[in-house]
């Protein structure tokens, strides 16, 4: 294979520098706050997705317009200066984000591919610059089109099912082909379009991971990197290994029970061949580990 592209898998992390961030612990608070005012729902250590199922089966409202209320809340997110400075290392983005700080005023970003109107296989916007291409992919759906935004648990299963669908049997047109017949025209030494969804480079792309905590709860990424894990070691045709790193911050607000989900992650990540970068937090300041991971 040609010299593979490093795209970037970012998280929420980079939306939380500065004094008007969110995550998702405040996006459930609110949430709360909104739909369950006697405080029936006790949070605990739920995961999201089904805490946010049990705040929609808990009120008279819609699926719709819960995630209309979400789409409006997060569209209120601002940039901030690592927006801009991201585009500096990668020309292809993944976003866990719903909101639009990653379209900087300096790129022309126009929306391509399937209009889908549930999933987010197909869906990203692309920019041309004087450079080059730059792409961006977000993955778990768009302000825009609340009906994408994947929150509860129903939607992220049946997106598990699509991605899977996808990368086992191809998209169900015949357009785009699946993982298999990929790899048997690349031992051919034929040139095969290989990206046609978020999903491929995960397969063929180097990647890095910022800004993301990986939950348990994140089934779709848990599945692409133990299926990818499945056919390094044991598909016929091989699937050329691509290098995936990860960046764990390390900080001194960390209680012992953050800790330990973050080494439990550690070590997952690294039985199914990601790499693990650890960068230390310093006073604090979020903003300059974030530069320093895309430094490195």
């Amino acid at each position: 294979m040609a010299d593979r592209e490093r795209v970037l898998l970012l998280g929420n992390g980079i939306n939380r520098v500065g004094t008007t961030g969110y995550s998702f612990d405040g996006l459930m608070k609110q949430l709360l706050e909104t739909y369950d005012s006697a405080g029936k729902i006790n949070k605990r250590d739920k995961p999201f997705p089904l805490l946010y199922e049990e705040i929609l089966a808990g009120t008279n409202e819609t699926s719709r317009s819960l995630l209309e209320y979400v789409a409006g809340e997060i569209s209120k997110l601002t940039a901030n200066g690592l927006h801009t400075l991201v585009w500096g290392h990668y020309d292809t983005i993944l976003s866990t984000n719903y909101e639009y700080t990653l379209k900087v005023p300096a790129l022309p970003f126009k929306t391509v591919k399937d209009p889908e109107t549930r999933f987010s296989l197909y869906r990203c916007s692309t920019a041309k610059t004087a450079e080059g291409t730059k792409t961006l992919w977000q993955v778990h759906g768009e302000a825009d089109k609340p009906n994408t935004l994947c929150l509860g648990y129903e939607h992220y299963i049946a997106y598990v099912g699509k991605i899977r669908e996808y990368i086992t049997e191809g998209d169900g047109k015949k357009k785009f082909a699946k993982l298999n017949t990929k790899l048997e025209l690349l031992e051919k030494g034929e040139t095969v379009p290989l990206i046609h969804s978020w999903v491929d480079h995960f397969f063929f792309s180097d990647m890095d991971i910022l800004g993301l905590n990986l939950h348990t709860a994140e089934t779709g990424f848990w599945w692409l990197l133990s299926y990818r894990s499945h056919k390094i070691r044991e598909s016929k045709p091989a699937l050329p290994k691509n290098n995936i790193r990860y960046f764990a911050f390390i900080s001194d607000t960390q209680d012992d029970k953050a800790k330990n989900t973050q080494a439990e992650t550690i070590e997952l990540l690294r039985a199914l061949g990601v790499s693990v970068e650890t960068l230390r937090v310093k006073e604090n300041d979020w903003g300059e580990a974030y530069r320093r991971a895309l430094g490195a």
